[in-house]
């Protein structure tokens, strides 16, 4: 019996990421904000090697309202240690 090969697409990964930004923000305390703030970035890097397996090139696409890139790798305001 042959197992078949799943691919989830990058696009759905960024819609992961932006679900833990969206309950992120609504999060009053520090550090479930900082969990989920590192499984959007973990969602993210999953984006971006999904697109690298796939042979795409990160930011083949100009639309600045989605998530690409390392848009939240290392955000400014962060308050949680990083690694």
């Amino acid at each position: 019996m042959a197992w078949g090969v799943i691919t989830v697409s990058a696009e759905l990964y960024r819609a992961y990421a932006y679900e833990c930004l969206h309950f992120a923000s609504g999060m009053e305390t520090p550090s479930c904000k900082a969990v989920l703030l590192e499984m959007a970035n973990t969602w993210l890097r999953l984006a971006q090697q999904a697109e690298k397996n796939a042979g795409h090139q990160s930011g083949a696409t100009e639309n600045r309202n989605e998530l690409r890139g390392e848009a939240l790798l290392d955000p400014p305001d962060a308050d949680y240690p990083t690694q």
